[in-house]
């Protein structure tokens, strides 16, 4: 008979609870008002999230009225390109069932794409998504990526299109909280209730969470755990499923 140390034990147990629980009940944390809507999954079964750029001199407008340009050009426009694509592939696409394609200039029609601005300015680490999941009519995501530390600059892609994919801030969750009830970051959280949890813990080093390392470069084991709720695993991620008990158990 096998016998498993303990912490082991603990990890297979919350393992179970997590494959065994219905979407509704479970929850990286999903949706605020209004967010959180999941991409389709194409007739294949897959999950293909079609992503565009738009060219140097578009003129729009963040969450807040504010008025920016694509102000990237030539081989610098190229380059931030190449590395918001790489950093997508090594993360959500790498561990979900999430297939990203395009990656080109904008078509004129923005239906069902991600479509991305690319503005040269530093602002230590900022973007947005709007709105926030899947939208038919396509969703807008802009990255201020003027930044010395590449790796932050992927964390903040990696966090926005995070948005953009359905996933609310983890900060957020209602669970987040210690034992006095208040909140365990305190960088701007706001709680919302009608999220749906996909991990039965709150993840602290989610890139998600504000107060998570900015320039980890990585997904956390809770939000690779998360998306899988979502959006299903690629071979990279059923790999990372066996492994389960020696990277979750920070979680206990």
């Amino acid at each position: 008979m096998l016998i498993l140390p303990r912490q082991h034990i603990a990890a297979y147990v919350i393992f179970f609870l997590i494959t065994a629980m219905p979407i509704s009940a479970i929850a990286l944390f999903q949706g605020g008002p209004g967010e959180g809507a999941q991409w389709p999954k194409s007739s294949s079964g897959s999950v293909v999230v079609p992503v565009c750029f738009r060219e140097p001199g578009t003129k729009s407008k963040d969450a807040q009225g504010n008025q920016y340009e694509v102000n990237y050009s030539g081989d610098e426009w190229l380059q931030k390109r190449q590395l918001v694509r790489d950093a997508l592939e090594d993360s959500w696409q790498k561990w979900t069932g999430i297939v990203f394609q395009g990656w080109d200039s904008c078509p004129s029609r923005l239906d069902g794409y991600i479509y991305v601005d690319l503005i040269k300015e530093d602002c230590g680490g900022c973007g947005d998504s709007m709105p926030r999941g899947y939208d038919k009519k396509g969703v807008k995501v802009w990255l201020k990526l003027e930044n010395p530390d590449e790796r932050l600059i992927r964390t903040v892609t990696m966090h926005e299109f995070g948005h953009a994919l359905g996933f609310h801030h983890e900060m957020d969750r209602p669970d987040a909280k210690s034992s006095d009830g208040t909140f365990v970051c305190k960088d701007g959280p706001v709680e919302y209730p009608q999220g749906i949890y996909l991990t039965p813990y709150y993840d602290d080093v989610s890139v998600m969470n504000y107060c998570a390392p900015r320039n980890r470069n990585s997904l956390s084991s809770g939000d690779i755990e998360g998306a899988h709720k979502l959006y299903g695993t690629s071979r990279a991620g059923r790999g990372w499923l066996k492994a389960l008990p020696s990277l979750s158990l920070y979680a206990m």
